[in-house]
This record gives structure tokens, C-alpha cells and sequence, in this order.
């Protein structure tokens, strides 16, 4: 960052040709286009997205995309790839063109087998250009060539002749991650024109209709293979050092802490991109610190570091942060869970001006090469993977299958909002528990409160409210958590709250996982 030096030895001397980040237009989180509390210590320290994203396949490239045969019953109509059961539904074309042919495996062990090239020819028109366009058809041709092993790997040696040339990691998480923020999430399967479709095929659908969406950026993408680092231990390129962490720090307390509100990262700074939804994020430490502190955690002591020139005032900050992850492909709908859910650790220093306002920030520790590479916001989708498909389609079978689901009488569903002062102790109604298995409590709000669930009786709360009688504790700092009780059939469920700050609210709900 331009400005200032501080120099933690007086013969140390900065290079010249070592230009320390400004907060550059690239990753200034007004690019956001919402309202942005800077100051520091008015941000919120924990948050979590109101609304969960849900997990999906990110339909792998080398296993043809949207046009994978997931499902495996032996029923040829059940069996259809998500693009082929579009086409017999909305195109007009006929299955049993394709009944008895072999399509391509592309699974491990798999990746030599014979398959029948005719089945390609007979696909109807989305299949068709998924498959040639979109989806495994290198990979195919290597093993009908017999390039490629059993694992898919090629038989010269050569790392990038894998699978034909299609690197692992290729697929839809950019269509999956925006559409899993912004559509809701099939909860059954859905019947049209004599086709099912599963909840994985429903998503499938949505994720084609989202290959080009509408978002805002922060950051900047990194398309370097292997990271290089300078003698002060830092990315050497910009595009590897961004998104520059107080950006981060302001999106994650103004989105999630302040407005509940998901949006995505590529979490991986080197040239793979992954998108995914973040959905939760706590502060661990925000600890003001001298710049000679900040110095030395920047430059792990070796040093001097220029911060920024209108930086006054700097913090230690370690924050965790909650995304979605892929899934494989399912019948069953899985929003509701933490199942998919996967959690980084951040290290970083703020510089903040005499306003209190964050203006930039530096990585260190393993963050400096473990940290989001751009964020960003989605605001719609405008361009189908394919004009075989429309969103309005894939829309319809989503809200067939919610209007369809019924939920299971019997599961527990409960939710509770209070607001409570510190101190203040309220017991919620009770409930019981007809079937056995696991309660998922998920606690969000602002302020401080804990909650505590028992089996068979009330809750006993001691102490500062860590101490007491009870199953389950909900005590880390702020009023978003998770956490999980399993109970037996007949198991009458005892919840209480408390507040550990003046004015305090939140909203627990308990479902049946």
C-alpha cells in the first residue's frame, strides 16, 4: 500500500520495486452497490445469510455435465440424464431412440470401457449440444483412441492429457452457486408429460439457465497455475493477493452481519476457481493493535511494511467463515442441514483511518496464499448453457415440486423469536418428539444470547450462563449458531434463552434433520 513506511529496523529499506497494495478500484466493496457501514467497531461481528443456499452437483465436465446419468434403477425413463429428461418433456423427443445404447462412463474405474457412439447421434437437441459442447466429448474420443487408463489418467504420463484433456475441477459452480442464493430449492420430484424429475434434475435445469449471470465484483481473478511469493513472503502479482481483506471484512459485516444476505467467493486464490455461497461468518479476534505490532504480523519480523498513508489506527483480526460446498447428486432436498457446510479460518490486519473507517487491510499467516480470491454478488440470470432451455421450464417443475412436497407430519418443526436484556431468562414452550433422531437448533439475530435445550426437564442456568443442567449449550459470542440434539421418540424437548447483552434479539428454530 502506498504512504507511509514504518520500519521495524532503521537500516531496513523497502525496495523500490515492491508497490504494497492499495484498496484499488478492483476491490473496493462499493462495487457491491449497497449502503456500507465502514467504521470498525459499528460492524457486526457475526452474521448468517436469513435465507440458506442450498448444495448441489457442480456437473463435472469430464462426466458430461447436465448430461450425466446420476440415477441408477434400471428404469430407462427414471435413469435419463437431467438434459435428456428435458428433451422428452419440452422438446419432443422420444427415449427409446436411445434404449439399450451405452453411453460414455466417465467414473473412476470406468474411464476405458467401451461405449456406443450411437447413442450420441440420437440424443435430442440439448443432451446433443450439452454433450458436444459443454460436456465430456474429449474425453471420450481419448478413450476410444485407448489413450486413457481405467482412473481416467492418460497413458503417456502427460498431466494435462488427463481425461482428455478436461481438468477435474471444470463444471457449473458458476451457475450453481448464484442459483442456489437467488431460486428456491426443489423439495420433491415432479411429474411432467410422463417424465419425473428429481430434485437434482430440477437443479440441474435451473443451473443451465444460469451459465451467464448478472452480478457485481470485487477482486480481481488469478489465473497463475502456482503461486509466487516475494522474500517478504507475499503473492507477487495483485491478482493473487486480492481480494484485499478489508474489503472482505466490510462485505461480510454489512451483508451477512447487518442484512442476512449470501453472496459468493471463488474461496481458492490460485488459477482453479470455486464458487461458493457464504452463508455464515463469526469474528474471533478484533484486537487493536500499535503499527509496529501490525508491521511485525505483516511482515512476520523480517522488516518494514508501508501501510497505507491515511491509515491510522490497525487490528489483528482472525474471523471464520461458513460456505456451501458441493453435493452429489440426490432425490432429496438438503437446505435445511449443515451437512454441506464447511468452514475457513482468516488472518488479516485492518488499517483503519482517524474516522474509525476501514480503508484496506493485508493477509498474513497462511492466509496470505489461502483466502478468496474476488467476491461476488448475483442479480440475476440472462444466458441459458444451451436455447434448448428456458428458464421459464425449469421455474415451473421448481415450483411443482414445492407446491407438492408435503412435510412430514411428525417431524419437529418449531421457531421462537425474543429480545432479551442481559440477564434476562425466558423458558419456551416445550415440545415432544415423536420420531427419534436428530434436532438441527439455528439461532440468528443481533446482540448476544444463548440457548439451551434439555431432555425430560427445564434447563438450569448458573453462573454467567455457561454452567447449569442442560443437553445442549448455544454459548459462543453473538446470536448465530448451530447446533444439533439427538433425541428418541417420546423425548419431551425443554428450550430456554438468555441474554448476555442489553438489548439482544434473535430467532431459534428447530427442525427434525
Amino acid at each position: 500500500m502506498t504512504g507511509r513506511k514504518h520500519s521495524l529496523r532503521p537500516s531496513a529499506l523497502l525496495p523500490s520495486h515492491v508497490a504494497p497494495d492499495a484498496w484499488r478500484d478492483d476491490n473496493d466493496p462499493s462495487r457491491f452497490r449497497v449502503s456500507l457501514e465502514l467504521r470498525v467497531e459499528q460492524l457486526e461481528r457475526n452474521g448468517t445469510s436469513s435465507t440458506r443456499p442450498w448444495a448441489g452437483s457442480y456437473w463435472p465436465t469430464y462426466q458430461d455435465s447436465i448430461n450425466h446419468r446420476w440415477l441408477k434403477t434400471g428404469e430407462l425413463l427414471r435413469d435419463l440424464s437431467p438434459a435428456e429428461k428435458y428433451d422428452a418433456a419440452f422438446n419432443g423427443w422420444d427415449p427409446e431412440q436411445v434404449r439399450g445404447l451405452r453411453p460414455y462412463r466417465a467414473e473412476y474405474g470406468h474411464f476405458d470401457d467401451p461405449f456406443d457412439r450411437e447413442y450420441y447421434e440420437q440424443l435430442g437437441p440439448l443432451a446433443r449440444e450439452i454433450s458436444t459442447r459443454h460436456g465430456n466429448r474429449a474425453t471420450r474420443d481419448a478413450a476410444a483412441a485407448g489413450l486413457l487408463r481405467s482412473d481416467g489418467s492418460a497413458k503417456s504420463g502427460v498431466e494435462a492429457e488427463d481425461f482428455g484433456g478436461i481438468e477435474s475441477w471444470w463444471g457449473l459452480c458458476h451457475a450453481w452457486a448464484p442459483a442456489a442464493i437467488l431460486e428456491e430449492e426443489p423439495l420433491g420430484p415432479v411429474e411432467h408429460n410422463g417424465i419425473r424429475f428429481e430434485v437434482s434434475d430440477i437443479k440441474a435445469l435451473i443451473m443451465a439457465c444460469y451459465d451467464g449471470t448478472a452480478a457485481t465484483m470485487v477482486g480481481l481473478r488469478n489465473n497463475e497455475r502456482d503461486m509466487d511469493f516475494d522474500g517478504r513472503g507475499r503473492a507477487s502479482k495483485a491478482d493473487a493477493r486480492d481480494v484485499n481483506p478489508g474489503s472482505f471484512h466490510v462485505l461480510l459485516a454489512n451483508l451477512l452481519g447487518r442484512d442476512g444476505r449470501s453472496f459468493l467467493e471463488d474461496r481458492t486464490a490460485h488459477y482453479q476457481v470455486w464458487n461458493q455461497p457464504i452463508q455464515e461468518y463469526r469474528v474471533r479476534l478484533l484486537e487493536e493493535v500499535s503499527e509496529a505490532r501490525a508491521a511485525e504480523l505483516v511482515e512476520a519480523g523480517t522488516g518494514d511494511y508501508r501501510f497505507n498513508e491515511q491509515s491510522t489506527r490497525f487490528f489483528h483480526v482472525k474471523t471464520e467463515v461458513d460456505y456451501i460446498t458441493e453435493s452429489p447428486a440426490s432425490t432429496r432436498p438438503n437446505a435445511g442441514g449443515i451437512q454441506f457446510e464447511r468452514t475457513d479460518p482468516y488472518e488479516y490486519v485492518l488499517e483503519v483511518n482517524a474516522s474509525g473507517e476501514i480503508i484496506g487491510g493485508e493477509w498474513v499467516g497462511s492466509s496470505r496464499a489461502e483466502h478468496p480470491d474476488f467476491l461476488w454478488l448475483p442479480h440475476g440470470a440472462y444466458r441459458p448453457l444451451s436455447p434448448f432451455v428456458s428458464l421459464d421450464d425449469a421455474r415451473m417443475l421448481l415450483q411443482k415440486s414445492r407446491d407438492g412436497h408435503v412435510p412430514d407430519p411428525d417431524a419437529v418443526n418449531q421457531s421462537y423469536s425474543v429480545h432479551l436484556d442481559a440477564g434476562e431468562l425466558v423458558y419456551l414452550e416445550p415440545f415432544g418428539v415423536v420420531e427419534a433422531g436428530t434436532l438441527e437448533f439455528v439461532m440468528s439475530g443481533r446482540g448476544d444470547i444463548d440457548a439451551y435445550g434439555r431432555i425430560g426437564k427445564r434447563p438450569e442456568v448458573h453462573g454467567s450462563g455457561n454452567r447449569g443442567s442442560f443437553d445442549l449449550l448455544m454459548y459462543e459470542e453473538g446470536s448465530n449458531e448451530r447446533a444439533t440434539l439427538t433425541v428418541k421418540a417420546g423425548d419431551r424437548i425443554y428450550v430456554a434463552m438468555r441474554g448476555f447483552v442489553d438489548g439482544s434479539s434473535a430467532t431459534l428454530r428447530i427442525r427434525q434433520m
